[in-house]
C-alpha cells in the first residue's frame, strides 16, 4: 500500500511545493516521511500502530486512493479486528 500511497503524498506535498498552509491537512508531521514510520512499526512487530499511521496518511491530507488500495485497508483492518469506524473516514476516489 506504501507504493500506492506515497507518491500521492509526495503530489500533494508538490502542488504546495513543499510548503503546506499551517493548520491544513497537510501540515501534519509524519506524512512525507509516512514509508519510513510504517516500516519502523512493523520492524518493532507494532502491526497496529502501522496500520493506524497508514489511515493517517491517507485521511490528514486527504488523499485520493484508488479503490483496490482501500479496499486492502478494510482488509488489514479486519484482520486486525479494527471496527469498520476505523477506516470510515478513508474513503476510495473511484
Amino acid at each position: 500500500m506504501l507504493d500506492d500511497i506515497e507518491p500521492l503524498m509526495q503530489a500533494a506535498f508538490d502542488e504546495v511545493r513543499g510548503t503546506p498552509a499551517p493548520g491544513s491537512g497537510l501540515d501534519q508531521v509524519y506524512l512525507l516521511d509516512g514509508r519510513e514510520v510504517v516500516n519502523d512499526f512493523l520492524g518493532a512487530s507494532e502491526l497496529g500502530l502501522a496500520f493506524d499511521h497508514l489511515r493517517y496518511m491517507t485521511r490528514e491530507p486527504p488523499l485520493p486512493i484508488r479503490r483496490d488500495t482501500y479496499d486492502r485497508i478494510v482488509t488489514i483492518g479486519r484482520r486486525l479486528g479494527v471496527s469498520a469506524a476505523g477506516w470510515a473516514a478513508v474513503a476510495p476516489t473511484d
